[in-house]
């Protein structure tokens, strides 16, 4: 297994946090 498989869902959420963290 790859240790870097990571659910669709935490990619998303993660993502959704920088985007927020950007300040847009």
């Amino acid at each position: 297994d790859d240790v870097r498989e990571i659910p669709l869902e935490q990619v998303v959420e993660a993502c959704d946090f920088l985007l927020g963290e950007s300040g847009v």
